[in-house]
C-alpha cells in the first residue's frame, strides 16, 4: 500500500522532467499532480506531508510518463489558462498560446466598453480570444468561426462553462463564407506557420496540435489572403480589427490588408518583445 507524501513524489518526479522541461519541470510536475489530487498548487505547499493513495501515484506516474513522452502538459489534463481563464482543450483545438494575449490587450485599449459591440472571432478555435473579451466586455456580443466543428464543439463547451454562452454564438464555416452581418470588432489568430517551418516544429507541437490550426500555406500567408476581405467586408465603418502575425510577417501582411482597404494603425509587441499583432481599420 502506497504511503508515498507529496513532498517525497515530487523530489523523485522532478528531476526526471528536468531532462524534458528544464526549469518549467517543478511548475509542470505540480500541476500534474494538483490535476490528479484535485487541489491548488497551494494545497501542495501547505500540506506537502499529504499521502497519495495507490491510484493516485500510479495515476500521477503514469502522467509523468505521457508528459516524458512530448505530450504537453494542456492535452494531458485537457485545460489550458487564458487570459487567466480556464479554456478546455482537446486533439481538435490549438492549445491557447501566451503570446495571443496580446490580441486581447489590443482591443481592450482601444474600445468604449460601456457600450454593447458586436464582435467577430475568424478562426476561433478554443474561443479563447472572444470569450476572453466577452468576460472583460460584460455588454457586448460575438460570434465565433471556425471551420472544424470539433473545434467549434469545444469552443461551445468553453462558453457554457464560462457562462458566457447566453453572449457567444459559435457558426462552422470555411471563413466568411455563411458570414452575415457587420461588426464593431474583429479579430483573428489564423494559421500562420509555412510549410516548411511546420515540417521541423518540435514533436511536441506538430503530433499534438491540430495542422489545419498551424499552417497557412507554403509562405504562411495563405490565411490573410482570405482573411483581409472578409475584414473589408463585415467591419462597421468606425470599427477596427486585431489580427496576429508570426514573426518578420508584418510587412507582408500590412501590405494585404492595404491592397484590401484596410489601414494599419499600429503594430504591437507580445510578452517576450516580438512584434505580433496589426490593429487597423478601414482605409480612408
Amino acid at each position: 500500500m502506497s504511503s508515498i507524501t507529496i513532498k517525497e513524489i515530487l523530489r523523485q518526479q522532478v528531476p526526471l522532467l528536468q531532462v524534458l522541461s528544464g526549469d518549467l519541470a517543478i511548475l509542470e510536475s505540480r500541476v500534474l499532480l494538483c490535476f490528479v489530487l484535485k487541489c491548488t498548487r497551494a494545497d501542495l505547499i501547505v500540506d506537502p506531508n499529504r499521502t497519495l493513495s495507490p491510484e493516485q501515484e500510479k495515476h500521477y506516474r503514469d502522467l509523468i510518463q505521457l508528459r516524458l513522452q512530448g505530450q504537453p502538459i494542456a492535452k494531458i489534463i485537457g485545460e489550458k489558462e487564458f487570459w487567466g481563464l480556464p479554456f478546455k482543450v482537446t486533439k481538435d483545438t490549438l492549445d491557447p498560446r501566451p503570446d495571443t494575449e496580446i490580441l486581447i490587450e489590443t482591443v481592450l485599449e482601444s474600445v468604449d466598453k460601456s457600450k454593447s459591440n458586436r464582435i467577430l472571432d475568424l478562426g476561433t478555435g478554443t474561443g479563447c480570444v472572444l470569450l476572453s473579451l466577452l468576460h472583460e466586455l460584460k455588454k457586448s456580443f460575438g460570434v465565433g468561426v471556425d471551420l472544424s466543428q470539433e473545434a467549434l464543439n469545444v469552443a461551445e463547451e468553453n462558453a457554457c462553462n464560462l457562462c458566457l454562452n447566453d453572449r457567444a454564438v459559435f457558426l462552422q464555416s470555411n471563413w466568411g463564407e455563411k458570414l452575415e452581418g457587420k461588426f464593431d470588432i474583429i479579430v483573428s489568430n489564423p494559421p500562420y506557420i509555412t510549410q516548411a517551418d511546420y515540417d521541423v516544429l518540435s514533436a511536441q507541437v506538430r503530433d499534438y496540435d491540430p495542422k489545419l490550426a498551424l499552417v497557412g500555406g507554403e509562405d504562411g500567408l495563405e490565411c490573410y489572403k482570405k482573411i483581409a476581405p472578409i475584414i473589408d467586408k463585415h467591419l462597421e465603418p468606425n470599427g477596427f480589427f486585431a489580427i496576429e502575425f508570426g514573426i518578420n510577417q508584418e510587412s507582408m501582411v500590412s501590405q494585404i490588408l492595404n491592397e484590401n482597404n484596410l489601414h494599419v494603425l499600429e503594430i504591437r509587441k507580445d510578452l517576450a518583445g516580438i512584434l505580433r499583432c496589426i490593429k487597423g481599420r478601414h482605409g480612408d
